[in-house]
């Protein structure tokens, strides 16, 4: 089975090489990023021989966020008279999630959800008159 992402891939979205905590969960991070890949695009890529560009890219960002996020968030509140809010940033426990950007990208690798049109017609067969009518 081969892994949509490796390690350099996510040095590469980070722009910076792992630190040895990194490493030691890497593969479980792409392991969990791509069974969420999987599930969104509705296909299982590991059995074919090269994973596409943009599948790789967008796994390998879904571990990078993750990474980014584990970094530490950061808070932001806000008030409106007696109303107020806040808000982490970078806050999602730890487990990789599809942005916005990353469903646009895997969008032609779709096979499952979105409209589909189908052609309506009868379950009856509608069979050519050839007889005549008698009144």
């Amino acid at each position: 089975m081969t892994a949509f992402a490796v390690q350099t891939d996510v040095e590469a979205r980070l722009r910076r090489v792992l630190t040895t905590d990194e490493e030691t969960y890497i593969d479980a991070q792409i392991a969990e990023a791509q069974a969420l890949v999987v599930g969104y695009v509705g296909t299982d890529f590991s059995a074919l021989d090269a994973i596409p560009g943009a599948v790789t890219i967008v796994t390998s960002r879904m571990v990078a966020r993750v990474l980014e996020a584990g970094a530490g968030g950061s808070t932001q509140q806000q008030s409106a008279g007696p109303f107020s809010t806040s808000f982490v940033s970078g806050s999602t426990s730890g487990n990789p999630w599809l942005a916005a950007a990353d469903k646009i990208t895997l969008k032609p690798y779709r096979v499952m959800g979105g409209a589909v049109s189908v052609a309506l017609r009868s379950d009856r067969e509608v069979l050519p008159y050839t007889g005549s009518i008698t009144i």
